[in-house]
């Protein structure tokens, strides 16, 4: 007899860390995780993370246990590399896209699953995205080929004051 460990890979549907519950959605099925309090979030190339680094969209892997009947995720891999960059171009046909960055370019291939995030729904669509838009994506390198499984907006730097000056009459 052989005891390995209990793995499961989907797309990130909701997560609510203050409940401790992760659902993740595969072949038209949910499953619904218990996290650990002690659950391990792993990044890409070994680095740790948080639960907030795991956003709806991400493909990850869920290393669980199942203590009295109830999956319980003790691991999270969300190992997926990101780029932050504008749209420039849109393939609906080959479903490719391009972004920049600064002076970089790179080109996307979606993957079948791609979640593309609009409003905080997962369920966009490549007509959904403009040129210009902001983005971040979530990739993968499959000999070669960026294959892109999540696309969000990108967030807002917030504005913060550099100097407060006052002037006294």
């Amino acid at each position: 007899v052989e005891q390995g460990p209990l793995r499961y890979v989907g797309m990130v549907k909701a997560i609510d860390p203050k409940a401790h519950k992760l659902t993740l959605h595969r072949y038209a099925m949910d499953k619904t995780f218990d996290i650990a309090g002690d659950c391990k979030v792993m990044l890409r190339d070994d680095r740790t993370g948080s639960l907030a680094d795991v956003k709806p969209g991400n493909q990850v892997t869920v290393t669980y246990e199942i203590p009295e009947d109830t999956p319980t995720a003790r691991r999270i891999d969300q190992t997926s590399a990101t780029y932050t960059g504008t749209l420039t171009a849109i393939d609906l046909t080959d479903r490719t896209i391009k972004a920049k960055h600064l002076l970089g370019s790179k080109k996307f291939n979606l993957a079948d699953d791609c979640a593309i995030v609009l409003n905080g729904k997962i369920d966009g669509r490549m007509r959904d995205l403009k040129p210009g838009d902001a983005l971040v994506f979530s990739y993968n390198d499959v000999n070669g080929v960026n294959v892109v499984n999540r696309i969000a907006r990108a967030e807002a730097p917030e504005e913060t004051p550099t100097s407060v000056t006052s002037i006294n009459p």
